[in-house]
């Protein structure tokens, strides 16, 4: 049986291994604020927590139809496998990418999503654009 001290212990290595994770990792609530992203993510945009977190994700993608196409599948229930996308960096360079994601639900209600973005050439982003066209 688990005590108080290990249900603490154990959130806080989950909460380190989210936060210090190897791969871009971000959670969007249901009106497209970033409620979290982890240092990877922040890094790898250049951005800091408090220029990302609490903001709204739209700001940061470059094709605004690609992000409410992605909102509307993610709120419909879908599951994103390789969704590509371009993000604009804090130096406004692109970021190609490729999104998986799906949302937390609790009692039915869209909590928050759960993004894991992979960098991308640009080749590669062309290549999955023209042949899956995100579908």
């Amino acid at each position: 049986m688990l005590t108080e001290f290990n249900l603490l212990e154990e959130a806080e290595e989950l909460w380190s291994f989210l936060d210090q994770a190897a791969v871009c990792i971000h959670l969007v609530g249901a009106d497209g604020t970033i409620h979290f992203a982890n240092l990877k993510e922040l890094d790898t945009l250049g951005y800091s927590a408090a220029e990302y977190i609490g903001h709204n994700i739209e700001e940061f993608h470059v094709d605004q139809e690609v992000i409410q196409d992605l909102l509307t599948r993610l709120t419909n229930g879908e599951t994103l496998l390789s969704y590509v996308a371009r993000l604009r960096k804090k130096d406004n360079s692109i970021l190609y990418v490729s999104i998986n994601s799906n949302v937390y639900k609790k009692e039915n209600n869209f909590i928050h999503t759960r993004c894991f973005t992979t960098e991308i050439n640009e080749l590669a982003w062309q290549c999955l654009k023209n042949t899956v066209d995100n579908s």
